[in-house]
């Protein structure tokens, strides 16, 4: 989990970590998740899963 939050933005990131349960969590996850656009979906999977991705020319194709 912290692998992930360490790609959400400092606000939504203490939210997250501040949640009383772990239902809490999973859905402020979820309702991030379910925020993202397609693109942007992708690049942040590649970015926690893919060794060396997210070099600047990852930002220009």
């Amino acid at each position: 989990m912290d692998r992930i939050l360490r790609y959400y933005q400092q606000a939504d990131a203490a939210e997250i970590e501040e949640a009383e349960t772990p239902e809490k969590k999973a859905r402020l996850v979820c309702d991030f998740l379910a925020g993202m656009t397609d693109g942007y979906a992708a690049r942040t999977f590649r970015r926690l899963f893919e060794p060396g991705f997210g070099s600047i020319g990852d930002l220009v194709g």
